[in-house]
């Protein structure tokens, strides 16, 4: 009489291993949905942060190019002086026009 019952407890060993699988795979996502959703917000924060970075970087390669002008064009320096500054040499006369 033992032998018909065995086929009942490995197909129920069965049924069971497969409850727990699901169960298993059912917490991980309970538990990880959270995380998930963390790890997105941070990657979004990342990718701010190194839209700032390329713009500041931007910026300070554009600052380096004028002190550069400045230092090593006397010709750069001179428009400058001019355009923002208002400054001429004895005896010039500047005309400005407004658009």
């Amino acid at each position: 009489m033992s032998a018909p019952s065995e086929p009942l407890f490995a197909s129920l060993n069965k049924v069971l291993i497969a409850l727990v699988l699901v169960g298993a795979v059912t917490l991980a996502v309970v538990f990880l949905r959270p995380e998930m959703a963390q790890q997105q917000v941070v990657d979004a924060e990342i990718e701010d942060l190194q839209q700032l970075r390329d713009a500041a970087r931007k910026t300070r390669d554009e600052h380096q190019r004028k002190l550069d002008w400045v230092r090593n064009d006397p010709e750069y320096l001179e428009l400058v002086a001019r355009d923002v500054l208002d400054l001429y040499t004895p005896g010039e006369v500047i005309l400005r026009l407004e658009r």
